[in-house]
């Protein structure tokens, strides 16, 4: 999937992260997916020979960051993306645990396109959370209406007939 003689990837532990996904589409050339899990904190360093472009999916997390002689500390919000070039060092750590995406592309590959269908993706998962949130808050909010509004409309609908049939037999 990824090609790199160096490229190495552990949590806290040393252990390798758990591969949730993993391949590539078919007659899909040059481009190659990696989601995985990291417990305890995720540590990765490589000099990668296709362009990395990493996907955060977890809850935001500090990261310690350095592309070539650049480094950075931060902590980048749920759904933001990193590119690692291909052929230049790369690594980045941190210490709470997070689920990333790796997408691989060989050079050449057009990478806008890659990105935008990527990019996407993501909107659509996060279209498709809030579609569900709402679904499950959706009844939660007909209780009110359902045993107060509902209530109270029928006596205000009902109160002048009444009344007026009260009147009527005095």
């Amino acid at each position: 999937m990824i090609a790199s003689s160096d490229l190495h990837l552990t949590q806290e532990d040393g252990a390798p992260p758990t591969t949730l996904l993993a391949g590539s589409a078919p007659g899909e050339s040059g481009v190659s997916v990696f989601k995985a899990r990291f417990k305890g904190g995720a540590h990765f360093s490589a000099t990668p020979h296709q362009h990395l472009v990493w996907f955060v999916l977890s809850s935001p997390v500090r990261y310690d960051c350095r592309i070539g002689d650049q480094a950075l500390r931060h902590e980048p919000a749920t759904g933001s993306l990193a590119i690692c070039p291909a052929g230049v060092a790369s690594a980045a750590h941190t210490r709470k645990s997070v689920d990333v995406m790796v997408v691989a592309i060989e050079r050449g590959t057009p990478l806008a396109d890659v990105l935008r269908a990527q990019a996407a993706d993501v909107r659509e998962v996060g279209k498709r959370a809030l579609l569900e949130a709402g679904g499950r808050k959706e009844i939660s909010m007909m209780v009110p209406v359902v045993f107060m509004l509902l209530p109270i409309t029928v006596l205000f609908a009902l109160f002048p007939a009444l009344s007026t049939l009260v009147s009527l037999t005095r």
